[in-house]
């Protein structure tokens, strides 16, 4: 009888204990469901179409540490202040060409760029030939993005369009990018970016 009251008030102690302990959220609670909430309001009021998506080498739970670290009023003007900013700098993405060639090779592997602002540009590799004077593609390499974080806004390559003129001058690409305009907040819709490349006309600018 006594080891019955014994293990009857080992029971009762174990079961207040585990009723003591605090009520943890689910495993499957969004935590970034307020922050989402938020940036749709902003989205329809601004007429923005603004998402979150993380970026290259950044987990979802740096994004949603990143994030839920601020109260939702301090997102609110966060993410204005960036959509501010983004609307500050953008600019009419045009395909005039600078040329920054001099004396070339006959044949040669290049990288060519188009550099839309100080720090950030979208890039194709080629190769190159001189044939009576005259400088023509020979191949396509690919494209990419110095796609640098920590300096907003920038476009993030997705997918590209490449192709030769028929005289083999020109390179046309049609370059589809997300825009980040703040840590982990692109816009919905890809960005179409047309650019003319010269075979051997050096790097290409926005137009002025």
């Amino acid at each position: 009888m006594k080891i019955c009251k014994k293990l009857f008030g080992c029971f009762a102690i174990i079961l207040v204990a585990l009723l003591a302990q605090p009520v943890t959220a689910s495993a499957n609670e969004n935590v970034m469901e307020p922050y989402e909430e938020k940036l749709n309001q902003i989205n329809q009021e601004l007429g923005t179409d603004l998402r979150f998506n993380a970026e290259d080498e950044v987990s979802i739970s740096q994004m949603e540490q990143f994030y839920t670290s601020m109260s939702l009023e301090e997102f609110d003007v966060y993410i204005r202040n960036a959509i501010k900013n983004a609307q500050n700098y953008d600019k009419d993405l045009g395909t005039d060409i600078k040329n920054e060639s001099g004396i070339e090779p006959l044949e040669e592997t290049v990288e060519q760029r188009y550099i839309y602002d100080t720090v950030h540009y979208i890039y194709v590799k080629v190769n190159t030939n001189v044939e009576h004077g005259v400088r023509t593609y020979t191949a396509f390499h690919g494209a990419g993005d110095n796609n640098s974080q920590g300096s907003y806004p920038y476009y993030s390559l997705t997918s590209y369009v490449a192709n030769f003129s028929e005289n083999k001058k020109v390179l046309y690409c049609n370059f589809s990018c997300y825009r980040y305009i703040a840590p982990n907040i692109c816009d919905t819709y890809a960005t179409p970016i047309l650019v003319n490349f010269k075979a051997g006309g050096g790097n290409v600018y926005p137009s002025a």
